[in-house]
């Protein structure tokens, strides 16, 4: 495995008809500020692309005077803590984003925040037994054939394709854990870790993403998807990176599994991806909305103290 440098200038990503990139220089001042603003500037408007998403260090104070594009979530830096990881979007006006879509999920992520109980991994893996979690650092084709179609019974369409090529390929940048009915080896769900750095004036800041992350119906989910995450983040401990997710909001399941895990909510990313399920009605927003999240570095420590 190994983590996959992030692009700059931005790159056209044709399945979510948007641009993405993470800004190669720390913002330090406000000429600094006024040259990047310049930059993006550069990249609006451009043909097959809807949306710009950018990720940049910034001098924390600096945030509040980011005006044309918007901030969409905000990360502490624990190395630099004043300094901090901002989100920045321009959304194009036919780009679709339901305000009242937005607001049912601001509320329903209020209200599960508000119920949310921990609960220790001792506990998870009680509700997990009869299920065998695993890691795969050469993931075989028959593993890759069983997540495909994991995928293919919920959606139409994803983000990235999740042929088995792609599969088998995403295995060289990622950490994949699965988890498997221990009788009968069905699988049961898939949790990816995808790996990438920027280099920022010649330091590379490291990030894990949790991604692709799917369980089937019927499952313990509530255990399985966390159990999963936390061997992604004993698996790259040594890299001591910055980890988050962009959770599909729409997907109460997966923020709970944020929550769990011990992640913070950070934002949220407006219309950012193309993800079409199979149970879709038609006339639905295609580019969903996704809670931006990080897990904090005491947060992390504490887990690497439970799992020993």
């Amino acid at each position: 495995m190994q983590f996959q440098r992030l692009p700059w200038p931005p790159t056209h990503d044709s399945t979510s008809q948007r641009l993405r990139g993470f800004y190669p220089k720390t913002i330090s001042d406000r000429n600094k500020l006024r040259d990047f603003l310049a930059e993006l500037d550069s990249f609006k408007d451009r043909p097959n692309s809807t949306r710009l998403s950018v990720r940049a260090i910034v001098h924390t104070p600096l945030i509040l005077s980011i005006g044309r594009f918007g901030v969409e979530a905000v990360l502490p830096l624990r190395r630099s803590p004043e300094y901090s990881l901002v989100y920045l979007a321009y959304n194009a006006p036919g780009r679709l984003t339901h305000l009242k879509k937005l607001k049912t999920q601001a509320e329903e992520l209020a209200g599960l925040q508000a119920d949310f109980r921990g609960r220790a991994i001792a506990e998870l893996k009680r509700q997990a037994i009869g299920y065998e979690l695993a890691t795969h650092p050469a993931l075989d084709i028959a593993t890759a054939e069983q997540i495909r179609d994991l995928f293919a019974v919920r959606f139409l369409a994803c983000p990235e394709p999740m042929s088995v090529d792609n599969i088998m390929n995403m295995s060289s940048t990622s950490v994949i854990v699965t988890a498997k009915n221990a009788a009968t080896g069905e699988l049961a769900g898939v949790f990816m870790g995808d790996l990438s750095f920027a280099d920022i004036e010649g330091q590379a800041l490291r990030m894990v993403e949790f991604n692709h992350v799917l369980a089937k119906s019927g499952v313990p989910h509530q255990a399985l998807i966390p159990l999963m995450a936390f061997l992604v983040i004993k698996e790259t401990t040594w890299s001591s990176p910055i980890i988050f997710a962009e959770a599909h909001a729409d997907v109460l399941a997966l923020q709970a599994a944020c929550l769990t895990v011990g992640m913070q909510y950070c934002g949220t990313m407006r219309a950012s991806f193309l993800m079409v399920h199979l149970n879709e009605k038609s006339g639905m927003q295609i580019f969903k909305n996704a809670h931006v999240w990080h897990l904090p570095e005491a947060r992390r420590i504490e887990i690497l103290g439970e799992l020993g």
